[in-house]
């Protein structure tokens, strides 16, 4: 997936363009044809203020925030009719996703596909976003 992203920045009470180009993190789906998933920008649970212009996203970035961050990623989904082809591996697309977000793919129900268990980061920004 290629994906550009532009970041904008205040310095001196100017706004400029602090960054322009493709996030580190993506992936075009080898064994799942059509889907694709952009790790676009990060917070921390302190974000810092001023932003000191580093780049919120590195190869080591998670998808999955911890308690008090933030996560924006960009998702293509195939249509169900690439899970259900015959020449479609289970096995091989489970894997790929291990590799690519091992901490994302250990919240989806093995007995409940395409469900996932709530973790306490998603759970209070639920919480959060619904009564706030």
């Amino acid at each position: 997936m290629r994906v550009r992203r532009v970041v904008t920045g205040h310095p001196r009470g100017k706004s400029v363009v602090v960054s322009d180009g493709q996030t580190r993190k993506a992936r075009d789906y080898v064994n799942i044809p059509g889907m694709s998933s952009a790790l676009l920008w990060s917070t921390e649970a302190t974000p810092k203020v001023p932003h000191d212009g580093t780049d919120a996203i590195s190869e080591k970035s998670l998808y999955v925030p911890a308690p008090g961050e933030t996560r924006l990623m960009l998702v293509t989904f195939p249509p169900d009719s690439v899970m259900m082809s015959s020449s479609f591996n289970p096995a091989a697309a489970g894997q790929e996703y291990m590799e690519h977000t091992p901490e994302l793919a250990q919240t989806f129900e093995a007995e409940s596909p395409g469900c996932t268990r709530p973790t306490p980061s998603t759970t209070e920004s639920f919480w959060r976003e619904r009564s706030g």
